[in-house]
Formats: structure tokens, C-alpha cells, sequence
């Protein structure tokens, strides 16, 4: 019976940062870059024709890479310090646009070793060049093998691609149905389309037509009308003082938290409790009784040129 040497991976194998650096989650991880996936089913790879190669490749052998698809991990945070394995349960594999598959990450029954061939007498643990694999007959008998790596876990895709044309759709209906009848902002009135989608009120914005749109809402449904699926407009006076003036303050909706300025200063109309608090106290003179009619002669000036 033939036996081969089996040797253990090399020793002082590099463990610094691969460039480009391994985009897998650190779990599955190996020095060598290595992972298993699995899929159940056919992958029905692209033909070569050999009269498309080039000239240059005319008998000789090449290597060809087909991509198959993308992996993504929507669960995976680097930053988690805890070391949860929660992610594991779902990860997504898009074949083209239109297809994606839902998997997870298993740890196998069993470690799985990947062996190659050992060059002997040369670059230790490195692979052998493809025109030294045709070595005679003789050199055969002086082969050996190593292990490159151990791999701990695969992942698994076990269910038929899902369209996911198809995914958007089904949960695009199914957002629009929550925002009508089961959101916390349900109960006030408004047109359905604005209770759906917010590319109601984004359309008129666009257009230019929001104040127009709004008021004329507002002479159906009355003081309170729901705009968007999470925005209401009021037209009572009240409404100001319940807002912006009750203590404790209302939290601010974190969308308005964006920052175009290239110094990231926060503005006063944005910014946090602390710092609107802390610009409201330098502002706060301007807008007392006193200095506004010390101002008032150029308000009245700029109302009549606006009238």
C-alpha cells in the first residue's frame, strides 16, 4: 500500500495583515485566506471556447476566474467587542442582480485540513510551479504533502435563490400596509398615498408645490394632517407651544442630523439639547421684546418692499 509523508504547516507562516486585507468576518478567518462554502444545488459556470483565447494562450494552460456571486453578512458588526455569533444566522449570497440566496455559518462536525504538495530542497510550504509538477517518473516517488490550513466553519446555503426583485416588492407592500394601518401615526388623518410613502411629500418638495399641497390638506382634514408616514403639519397655534416649549423637550428625529458643513459645526437649527441650549443663550438678546422694536423700522421696511 503507497503512503505519502503528511507534515504539519510550515512554520513561520506570516500572520500580519493580508493586503488587501481578508473581508470575512474575523471568525472565519484563516492565515491563508481560505474558507468553505457550501450550496446545494448545480452552478452552471460559463463555457471557454478555446478559439476566444488569445494568441499567447494557444497551448498553453491558464487559469480562468468566473465571479460567482457577492456575500454579504447584514448582521456582522467588526466593532462588536462582546463577541456575539448571532450574525451567523443569516448571510446573503447575490448571484447576478436579480437572484439572492439566504444561508449561515456553521461550524463543522469535524475540522477540515487542506493539503498540498511539499516542495522538497526549495521555497518550503510554497506551491509548486506548474511546469516542475511534470517532473519524471522518479521524482514522484520523493513527493510529499502538507497541510495549508484547518478551517473550523462553512457557510451554508441550503434554500433556492429568492428573486429579489421580488423581496423589494413584497416588502415595499408590506411597509406601505404598516404605515397605514399599523403605525403609531395611523390614527391621524391624511390621504393614504402620504401615509404609505414619503415620495408623496418628496414629489411635492421636488416640484416645488409642498406649501400649496399642505394647505390645501389641511382645508380637508383640518388643523393636524399627516404629510408623510412619520411627519404631521399643524396649523393651530397651540401646537408650538406643546412642541417646542414643554418640559422636558421632545427627543429631535435623528434624519435631521445631517451635516453639510465642511468645518462639521452644528448648526443652530440641528443641533443636540446641549448646544442649541448653550446658542440660544448667546442669540437670546436679539430676540427679546426690547431689541425687536429697537429693529422694528427696518422689519416694516422689508414687509413693504415684499408687499
Amino acid at each position: 500500500m503507497p503512503s505519502i509523508p503528511l507534515h504539519p504547516p510550515p512554520q513561520g507562516r506570516s500572520t500580519a495583515p493580508s493586503n488587501p486585507p481578508n473581508p470575512l468576518p474575523q471568525l472565519l478567518q484563516t492565515p491563508s485566506g481560505l474558507a468553505v462554502l457550501e450550496l446545494q444545488g448545480t452552478i452552471n459556470m460559463p463555457s471557454e471556447d478555446p478559439s476566444d483565447l488569445p494568441d499567447a494562450l494557444e497551448g498553453k494552460s491558464f487559469s480562468q476566474q468566473t465571479p460567482i456571486g457577492r456575500l454579504v453578512f447584514p448582521d456582522y458588526d467588526a466593532g462588536d467587542l462582546k463577541g456575539s455569533t448571532a450574525w451567523m444566522k443569516k448571510v446573503y449570497l447575490y448571484v447576478g442582480r436579480h437572484q439572492r440566496l439566504t444561508g449561515e455559518v456553521k461550524k463543522l462536525a469535524k475540522p477540515l485540513a487542506l493539503i498540498r504538495r511539499r516542495v522538497l530542497g526549495g521555497n518550503a510550504g510554497g506551491l509548486r510551479d506548474g511546469n516542475k509538477a511534470k517532473a519524471d517518473a522518479d521524482a514522484d516517488a520523493d513527493e510529499e504533502l502538507e497541510i495549508v490550513e484547518v478551517v473550523y466553519y462553512k457557510i451554508l446555503f441550503s434554500s433556492r435563490p429568492e428573486p429579489t426583485l421580488l423581496i423589494i416588492s413584497i416588502k415595499g407592500i408590506a411597509t406601505a400596509i404598516y404605515n397605514v394601518y399599523y403605525h403609531p401615526l395611523s390614527s391621524f388623518p391624511g390621504p393614504k398615498l402620504a401615509a404609505a410613502t414619503p415620495w408623496a411629500n418628496v414629489f411635492r418638495i421636488v416640484n416645488g408645490r409642498k406649501v400649496n399641497w399642505t394647505n390645501d390638506l389641511h382645508s380637508t382634514y383640518g388643523e393636524v394632517v399627516r404629510i408623510a408616514p412619520d411627519e404631521l403639519s399643524f396649523i393651530n397655534p397651540s401646537a408650538w407651544q406643546d412642541i417646542f416649549l414643554r418640559r422636558p423637550q421632545l427627543p429631535r428625529d435623528l434624519k435631521f442630523n445631517f451635516d453639510f458643513s465642511p468645518s462639521n459645526k452644528v448648526p443652530l437649527v440641528r443641533a443636540n439639547n446641549e448646544d442649541h441650549a448653550r446658542q440660544r443663550r448667546i442669540l437670546a438678546y436679539a430676540f427679546s421684546d426690547k431689541a425687536l422694536r429697537e429693529q422694528e423700522y427696518i422689519l416694516l421696511r422689508y414687509i413693504d418692499l415684499l408687499v
